[in-house]
């Protein structure tokens, strides 16, 4: 990143940003690319600005590349929990060597260490203008007003806003059935939309979420909530013990798994999956015998987009030519992550040093690529929310909470609405008498 005769590489540039502070520290990094500054990596001694080896051929671009690596830092890669120890270390460089050397750079840079050092004492959480940025990128010009006058109008009638709340403290008072499947589709779409944009990258690339709790909250929140709607979905069927009933909100929640399909919602769409595959939903025989076979091709075609066969491989080819937005199945890039820091040593040998360990750094650069797929996806969608019926959602999923089941006890529920089917045998036959001729 600061070599003097070569381009800079803007994959490996951004990778080591996303990854640095998995394998070093802040203060270290800094002091890195201070004493790169001053070329004491490559003379053992800094160079005066006097010395003949300050020539614009080598130690100008140097320092450039120094500068343009900090300036980058303060800007676009600053996590403030993690960085702003280093910030008095910078303020130094820049007032003395970085001043002397680059006047004008040393003024910008001391005016972000300024902003940085404010937004510190002010307790404000700086995470950068990559957000930022990306947005800006995927939205255009002019694209914000398109965004907002193109939305679909919400598919909800003024009786069932009025049902609603009269539900918002018991939303079982609701059948599910009551909504519109591409209205839900859409609310829980823009629910999870928000959790699945609010992801960080230090919550996946530092495998925070396999750590203590109060970690990963983004990541957490977003896979609570896709087990609390499995849950939901499995409950609704279970609580039903009409026959009819129960085979309409099967048909119900097929169709909701279509309408997120189409609007690639993968992750609620593996919940609602989850819920139908389980063994207490799959062996509902005389429900599913209501199933149409329209039902049945679309459950079919939700399984295939979602089958974990061969790791997941119709899913990922998929998943590689879609348009945004899109949700993608969280469970798959957590595993991937999880497989990749696991898998690949931190070090490796220097092939001509022997003794040396070297940072593996195509390590890092696998999970950079895994996490760049992420960011790829976190564009927000264009659906108007319903507050109430998202109320609705909120209020049915914490009802989870107080009176989760376990599975034992959910599969009890499914025997008692469907006993398992007595299988009548003949009685045996018995053999001939002594006396039989």
């Amino acid at each position: 990143m600061t070599s003097h005769d070569t381009p800079v590489e803007a994959t490996f540039f951004h990778s080591f940003f996303m990854t640095f502070r998995l394998f070093t520290s802040s203060m270290d990094f800094c002091n890195a690319l201070i004493a790169r500054f001053a070329l004491t990596f490559e003379m053992c001694t800094p160079v005066t600005p006097n010395d003949p080896l300050n020539n614009m051929s080598k130690v100008t671009p140097i320092r450039l590349r120094v500068y343009n690596v900090m300036k980058s830092w303060l800007e676009l890669h600053w996590r403030m929990e993690t960085d702003e120890v280093v910030l008095p270390a910078i303020s130094r460089w820049a007032g003395s060597q970085l001043s002397m050397a680059l006047p004008v750079p040393a003024e910008r840079l001391m005016d972000l260490v300024h902003k940085r050092v404010k937004e510190s004492q002010l307790g404000i959480r700086h995470e950068g203008q990559q957000a930022l940025t990306k947005a800006k990128k995927l939205l255009g010009p002019n694209k914000e007003e398109n965004f907002k006058s193109v939305c679909p109008t919400p598919i909800i009638s003024k009786a069932l806003m009025t049902q609603l709340r009269a539900a918002t403290t018991n939303p079982s008072v609701l059948p599910l059935t009551e909504f519109d499947p591409t209205e839900l589709a859409r609310q829980i779409t823009l629910m999870e939309s928000k959790l699945f944009q609010a992801i960080k990258s230090e919550e996946v690339i530092g495998q925070l979420f396999n750590k203590k709790p109060g970690l990963a909250v983004n990541v957490r929140a977003m896979s609570a909530m896709s087990t609390k709607m499995t849950g939901w979905f499995t409950e609704t069927i279970l609580n039903e013990v009409d026959l009819r009933k129960r085979t309409a909100i099967l048909k119900f929640l097929i169709k909701l798994g279509s309408k997120l399909l189409e609007m690639q919602n993968y992750n609620a769409l593996m919940s609602v999956m989850s819920a139908l595959n389980s063994s207490m939903i799959l062996r509902l025989k005389r429900t599913w015998e209501g199933v149409g076979n329209k039902a049945r091709v679309l459950f079919e075609t939700m399984n295939k987009a979602v089958s974990h066969q061969r790791n997941y491989a119709e899913y990922r080819a998929t998943l590689r030519h879609a348009c945004t937005p899109c949700i993608p199945f969280l469970g798959v890039y957590l595993t991937d992550m999880t497989f990749c820091h696991e898998g690949n040593p931190t070090h490796r040998s220097a092939p001509h040093l022997p003794g040396v360990q070297l940072i593996n750094f195509d390590k890092y650069q696998k999970m950079t690529k895994i996490m760049n797929e992420i960011e790829r996806f976190q564009v927000p969608f264009n659906f108007k929310e319903v507050p109430q019926l998202a109320a609705y959602i909120r209020t049915s999923l914490a009802s989870l909470m107080s009176y989760q089941d376990s599975a034992d006890e959910l599969y009890q529920r499914s025997l008692n609405i469907e006993p398992r089917e007595q299988t009548c045998l003949p009685p045996p036959s018995l053999p001939p008498s002594s006396s039989t001729v």
